[in-house]
């Protein structure tokens, strides 16, 4: 995937016909964006920070007291990318990924399925949740508060949801039956051991600290406070350089070539071509403000680029008033969606990577339960305006 993000760029050059210095000052500007410098650091460490916890046996406790607290392991496997998914980070799946890597040894879970289940369990965030980034986006720019958009999307994640839990993770051998009753420890053991999380949510969140500030706060209170489980990387010496071991060169150079694969494509102007000529098309609206979105989030793998180029497309096309409610919904969850199934999405990329899973057979999983999102948004659109007279 990283040779072909760099090879995509050179042929994407080619075709276009840049100049030699044209191709190296969009390559220069998205390399020193500062995007892309905090893309790199958020995923530096990320990495680092997640390789230190497993050694310390972080994860295994972490893992150990949700066993303790929940009796079906396909529950947690399902909990933790959602909890992982509050975070509001590029690639923030791979903190998910060590953790359900183990319950899914433990029951057998093929690496395929893992990756699939770390995507979809994460994201669901980004349809309901007000502190999405996109969700935020497309409130502002569309200027519909976003309570619409969580009643839009609530009933189809309450739907979708529980079809993606057994779609996935159906296999009966993945249950077991608790031993004992309710026990305060695990709770009590489980909130230590999350304490990491939980210091850069608050940071994040409440103090407004930018992400990657706060994942290197987090990397120095593990460091310096956490307590291990076991007895390697004891001394701060031994951590910091069990961090710095952990970072991941190739998902670093993967960043950097897919932010300026996406540099070049925008640099090109086919975006822009293509959605007009969609305009011109005798097709209907509804139609429209989910095709747009939907390949401009499959080309750049962004659900702000799909919200931010396609929104003001639309604008004077929607309906003003409640009336156009619904098509702004659709708008939202065809670049949601269409993030999900990008090839150039970083959560995908980087959950495929640290699995070592099949591209094509979690592509397929994905865009089997994004079709199913598709398709009741659909029918809930269709419900809602005909309600409203439409």
């Amino acid at each position: 995937l990283v040779k072909s993000m760099y090879c995509g760029f050179i042929v994407i050059a080619v075709f276009a016909r840049f100049h030699l210095a044209t191709i190296f000052k969009i390559a220069y500007e998205s390399l020193s964006d500062s995007e892309t410098i905090r893309l790199v650091v958020v995923t530096a460490g990320i990495t680092g920070l997640g390789h230190l916890l497993k050694v310390i046996g972080s994860f295994d406790s972490i893992t150990t007291n949700l066993k303790s607290i929940f009796s079906d392991l396909r529950i947690i496997i399902a909990i933790i990318p959602a909890l992982v998914g509050l975070l509001v980070v590029p690639g923030g799946a791979i903190i998910s990924a060590p953790l359900i890597e183990q319950l899914g040894n433990e029951v057998d879970l093929d690496k395929n399925t893992l990756a699939t289940a770390n995507i979809i369990f994460r994201h669901v965030n980004s349809y309901i949740s007000p502190m999405s980034s996109g969700m935020i986006l497309m409130s502002s720019v569309s200027s519909v508060d976003i309570k619409e958009f969580i009643k839009f999307n609530l009933p189809l994640m309450m739907l979708v949801m529980p079809l993606a839990f057994f779609y996935l993770l159906r296999k009966t051998d993945i249950v077991r039956k608790k031993k004992n009753g309710f026990q305060l420890g695990p709770f009590v053991e489980l909130i230590r051991h999350l304490s990491p999380f939980i210091i850069i949510v608050l940071f994040n969140l409440v103090l407004k600290v930018p992400f990657h500030f706060v994942i290197i706060i987090g990397i120095f209170y593990v460091i310096l406070f956490a307590e291990g489980k076991t007895h390697s990387a004891t001394s701060l010496k031994e951590r910091a350089y069990v961090t710095l071991k952990g970072i991941k060169l190739d998902m670093i150079l993967g960043i950097i070539g897919i932010m300026a694969f996406k540099d070049m494509i925008v640099a090109t102007g086919y975006l822009d071509e293509i959605s007009l000529m969609i305009v011109n098309l005798r097709v209907p609206l509804f139609l429209l403000v989910f095709i747009i979105p939907f390949m401009i989030g499959l080309m750049i793998g962004n659900t702000g680029a799909a919200i931010g180029l396609s929104v003001p497309v639309f604008m004077p096309l929607i309906p003003v008033g409640s009336s156009g409610v619904p098509y702004y919904c659709l708008l939202y969850i065809a670049s949601v969606t269409s993030y999900l199934l990008s090839p150039f999405h970083l959560c995908l990329i980087l959950t495929i990577e640290y699995f070592k899973a099949s591209f094509s057979n979690v592509i397929k999983k994905v865009g089997i339960v994004g079709s199913w999102v598709t398709i009741l948004s659909f029918i809930r659109f269709l419900f809602i305006v005909y309600k409203i007279g439409f």
